[in-house]
């Protein structure tokens, strides 16, 4: 009988599961929606228990896809969202749970930017500070909401919930500890004197200790058996943050390899085997094998604001679209083709849900005129998408590391028409893998180098990591692209002055 891995990937909009053969081919998939609450402007909030109802039924809608015995599945892994602030009380009962879409706490964040505390973290974190971490969301609570955060006794992410429902262990990992603010890069250890100067002295014994991506932190339990269909006591492994999952799922393992998630955030990494310094990186981070750092650019300008502008303004297309069992994303790179090269002098700014700038920047069109049409409107939100990717490309490019091709993965990698153009925009050879759902792959590669059936990444990466699409600069459109991406940056730099 086959043997299969389970790798889930749970973000800020969609949870998905899938079923891997130890080849890495797909033999089962299964995705879902979980409804964010919303009580305010500018929060984004998860019911815990819904969270996990809804992860439960798509662990075993995939199990049923994949037509397989559960009892072949022999681990799982899990990746999660990053950052965003998920605890529970002292009877291990859920708490609070905040995307890192959220951004409510981004007066603090800029109170700390005035006060000199963000460039004092920096010195240990490699981090600036930003609404949606979990540093500023502590922070948050602890002043305006103080007996939930007096009732914290676990702070941890989407991901390690998930793994505490699927063993009752509470658990996380360096790559997930390691974007919070709260972690001293150099010395992979939480730092006391960041908690400090965060107002946050007293909460560090409420974050678990981190352990590696692979390592196996407990077994499934009868009630996550009777919830999911999976097999009571197969493995579970401690997993990632999911962008590092993306890079696994990618093999963009080897020191100098970059990676491009294009889904709810933009993520653009580049690997390194040596202590990253620059100071105009946006974050460091620590990959699965925590000796390696991610030099990190990423904001949550991507995917989301085409699916707002579809929400928006496409409903009549998505009503026909569901109608004939079809995507609406793929009508609207078909409705862009179709319009061909049309030198449009719209702008969109791809903020909806904020920025790696200016917390005050707000989305929007610009130079919108009477003639402008929505085809106008369309093309200009998948030019901003693909102009905030290129200026975190830039600022890894300012490391002096040359981002010459990339592995691309994420919702936008499924779009032809935006991969073009994005690879156009970065004059980037951009990489698609075989694999869709990345993500899963990733996190399935860590469990099974977990439980011993690849030695290591590398090997584990060389059996189920397969090669896809690539795209190449269109040389026709970069000089174009190039003078639209002048106009887009002179125009944020407007609004932040």
């Amino acid at each position: 009988m086959e043997s299969y891995l389970l790798g889930i990937d749970c973000g800020n909009t969609v949870c998905k599961a899938t079923l891997f053969s130890l080849t890495g081919r797909s033999v089962g998939t299964a995705s879902g929606r979980v409804k964010a609450r919303l009580p305010k402007p500018g929060y984004y909030e998860y019911d815990l228990n819904e969270l996990w109802m809804g992860v439960s039924g798509v662990i075993r809608a995939a199990i049923q896809a994949a037509g397989v015995a559960s009892s072949a599945i022999l681990a799982v892994g899990v990746c999660g969202h990053g950052n965003g602030l998920y605890g529970l009380d002292g009877d291990g009962k859920p708490l609070v749970g905040i995307q890192s879409l959220d951004f409510r706490a981004e007066g603090i964040c800029q109170r700390w930017n005035d006060d000199g505390v963000s460039a004092a973290a920096f010195l240990f974190s490699r981090q600036y500070c930003w609404p949606g971490q979990t540093n500023s969301l502590l922070a948050w609570l602890r002043r305006y909401d103080l007996p939930t955060y007096m009732c914290l006794r676990t702070v941890f992410f989407c991901k390690d919930y998930l793994n505490y429902c699927l063993t009752g262990v509470v658990s996380t990992d360096y790559s997930d500890l390691s974007v919070t603010n709260l972690m001293a890069i150099e010395d992979r250890k939480l730092n006391t004197e960041l908690f400090d100067l965060f107002g946050l002295s007293g909460i560090e014994t409420a974050l678990p200790e981190p352990r590696q991506s692979k390592t196996v932190i407990g077994r499934t339990t009868a009630a996550a058996s009777r919830q999911t269909g999976l097999p009571e006591g197969i493995p579970v492994v401690a997993g990632m943050i999911d962008l590092v999952a993306n890079m696994v799922g990618c093999g963009s393992i080897q020191p100098g390899s970059a990676t491009v998630i294009s889904g709810s955030w933009s993520v653009n990494c580049l690997l390194s085997d040596a202590q990253i310094q620059a100071e105009e990186l946006a974050m460091v981070s620590l990959f699965a094998d925590p000796t390696l750092q991610i030099a990190m650019e990423a904001s949550p300008t991507a995917m989301t604001n085409l699916e707002w502008f579809v929400n928006q303004f496409m409903n009549r297309a998505k009503k026909k679209c569901n109608r004939k069992g079809t995507s609406v994303f793929a009508y609207c790179d078909q409705r862009l083709a179709d319009r061909g090269r049309v030198d449009s002098d719209v702008l969109f700014l791809p903020f909806l849900h904020g920025n790696n700038l200016n917390g005050i920047i707000r989305s929007g069109f610009y130079n919108l005129s009477g003639s402008h049409t929505k085809d106008d409107m369309l093309q200009a939100v998948y030019e901003g998408i693909a102009f905030s990717h290129l200026a975190h490309v830039q600022r890894l490019r300012s490391t002096g590391k040359g981002v010459h091709s990339a592995r691309f993965t994420g919702g936008g990698a499924r779009s032809p028409v935006f991969s073009q153009l994005l690879s156009s925009v970065l004059q980037t050879r951009l990489e698609c893998v075989h694999v869709a759902e990345t993500g899963c792959l990733g996190a399935a590669i860590a469990a099974a180098v977990g439980i011993e059936l690849y030695p290591d990444y590398h090997a584990a990466c060389g059996q189920m990591v397969a090669a896809g699409e690539a795209y190449i600069p269109d040389e026709a459109m970069v000089v174009y692209y190039r003078s639209k991406f002048h106009a887009y940056t002179a125009f944020v730099e407007s609004m932040i002055k």
